[in-house]
């Protein structure tokens, strides 16, 4: 049995009652702290551009688009809400594989899960499976993705979408085997980005759920598909990164007895994952000691790995002066500044005017970076930092693992502070997708969300 079929198998065999209840509650979280990004996100650029593309569709099924009245080709809406949920860079990571997986899903769910009039619990579990495969294909090569210049995000999300979408189609095991070799594919994404001013990062996402709904129709059509996706010298690994060996078979064997979808981080901050321990370390150390930023006269920040330092501080002369709020958002420099200037760090500090504070840019330029080794490396997002006064201290701190991380996990208040605060940020209540969202996370999750506020605080 191939590593394709072997996934296919689990899928397919999934039921809500081989979900453990504590998994269940948690991954609900994501999926309301994924929607909340996404209605925070309603008005941003890249999404206001995006979501002009699709032409409603009359007299037949389809999907709704956040932020948009009438319904879609579901291709279109899981396009369309997968860059709305990524747009701000705040929707959850995967630690171990260094990806959002519940931005690529979740749009995929809904998508199918409103065509074909799908209940609640369906669109749930889909979501839920499709985040698990992703999550452990990531994390059979963390980092080697992100080093050979490749977004594993849209890469590996793409199969676990398609996953979402062939269990809401129907597709059998042998199916399913086939949409995931389609997937393979279909699977794109470039960090080229990070060296300038644009912004596709968002649309990554997009088109990985569009493209897993894509995969999974084909495969639902009678096209079929390599199912050594994993195991050929051309496959996913073979072909983006070179080497087809990687330890996924054991993470394969695992499906079922442990679910990394409940180890997903849930961000405090709408920057890169990469830095956000550094960041807390230098939160943490301004709070005790009380300095201001005129008393700094350097920084020290510490990261485990040379792609943390290529994701977060180089190229350098990039980071210390970034050009748009995406590049702010990849720079631990402008982040950093910007967090011990004002004390808080959120979606406003990516604003084009917040960017070309002088006092900000002042301290950016004098922050340094090392890379060492820490004993949490490739199972979290550690960092440190090391603050020296112009009185001559030098203060230090570091996490061993990201706050909203497994290890430190946000509380449940807190999930739901950050849901009510995002959609706050927008005139998400008169839009009819995200009241229907929000009424299913309230009848399906127990939870006990406010009412999105009908304007921005």
């Amino acid at each position: 049995m191939t590593l394709s079929q072997a996934i296919a198998g689990w899928a397919t065999g999934l039921t809500a009652a081989d979900v453990p209840t504590d998994v269940r509650a948690r991954f609900m979280l994501h999926v309301v702290d994924t929607l909340g990004c996404g209605f925070a996100a309603i008005r941003t650029e890249t999404f206001t551009n995006v979501s002009t593309l699709p032409v409603p569709l009359s007299g037949r099924p389809g999907a709704p688009i956040l932020g948009r009245d009438g319904n879609f080709v579901p291709e279109q809406a899981a396009f369309a809400n997968g860059v709305l949920f990524h747009a701000l860079d705040f929707d959850d990571t995967h630690g171990p594989a260094v990806l959002h997986p519940t931005a690529v899903s979740l749009p995929a769910a809904m998508a199918i899960g409103a065509e074909i009039g799908a209940p609640a619990e369906a669109v749930f579990l889909a979501t839920l499976a499709g985040v698990e495969i992703t999550c452990r294909i990531g994390m059979a090569r963390h980092n080697a993705f992100h080093l050979k210049g490749f977004h594993p995000t849209s890469v590996v999300g793409t199969i676990g979408a398609t996953v979402t979408a062939g269990l809401l189609l129907g597709l059998t095991a042998t199916e399913m085997a086939n949409a995931l070799g389609i997937a393979g594919s279909l699977s794109c994404g470039i960090f080229a980005y990070l060296d300038g001013t644009s912004n596709p990062k968002p649309i990554h996402a997009g088109q990985a759920a569009k493209n897993g709904i894509e995969a999974a129709r084909l495969a639902k059509a009678g096209v079929t598909g390599p199912d050594t996706l994993f195991e050929s010298r051309f496959g996913l690994y073979g072909a983006f990164l070179g080497e087809a060996d990687s330890p996924l078979a054991g993470l394969v064997g695992t499906l079922g007895d442990d679910w990394e979808c409940a180890k997903l981080s849930i961000k405090p901050y709408p920057a890169c994952h990469s830095m956000h321990a550094c960041l807390d370390s230098a939160l943490e150390l301004q709070r005790k000691a009380g300095f201001t930023t005129g008393e700094i006269d350097g920084i020290t920040v510490y990261l485990a790995s040379a792609r943390d330092i290529n994701l977060v501080m180089e190229p350098m002369a990039v980071k210390v002066a970034p050009q748009s709020g995406t590049v702010g958002k990849f720079s631990l420099p402008y982040s950093m500044a910007s967090l011990l200037q004002d004390g808080a760090l959120g979606i406003d500090s990516y604003d084009p005017d917040q960017l070309l504070r002088p006092g900000v840019l002042s301290l950016a330029r004098r922050i340094g970076y090392e890379q060492r080794d820490f004993e949490t490396a490739g199972k979290a997002l550690p960092g440190a930092v090391a603050i020296r006064l112009r009185s001559g201290e030098v203060l230090r701190a570091e996490r061993l693992y990201e706050r909203g991380g497994p290890a430190e996990p946000l509380s449940q208040d807190e999930i739901l502070l950050k849901f009510v605060d995002n959609c706050g940020n927008q005139d998400a209540a008169e839009d009819p997708a995200a009241r229907g969202m929000l009424a299913l996370a309230r009848r399906e999750y127990g939870l006990a969300l406010q009412e999105i506020p009908a304007t921005r605080a």
